[in-house]
């Protein structure tokens, strides 16, 4: 169950990188000059990132013997 539910975290990873570089590809392109896109850029990538590297860091945490509780 723990294998399958790591699988769909990485299938909604990849979809978020996918959305994520879209909207930064078009922020970018149609950004205005003066509106501090790339500001906003940067602090999105970092913020995304950096949430990530948490994910990952609290998946690794886990203990990946124990079992999930029925319902």
């Amino acid at each position: 169950m723990t294998k399958i539910l790591f699988i769909i975290y990485i299938v909604f990873l990849i979809g978020f990188l996918i959305f994520s570089s879209l909207g930064i590809y078009h922020l970018w392109r149609f950004g205005l000059e003066g509106d501090d896109s790339k500001k906003i850029i940067i602090g999105y990538s970092i913020f995304v990132i950096l949430t990530i590297l948490v994910s990952f860091i609290a998946i690794g945490a886990l203990d990946w013997q124990a079992t999930l509780p029925s319902f």
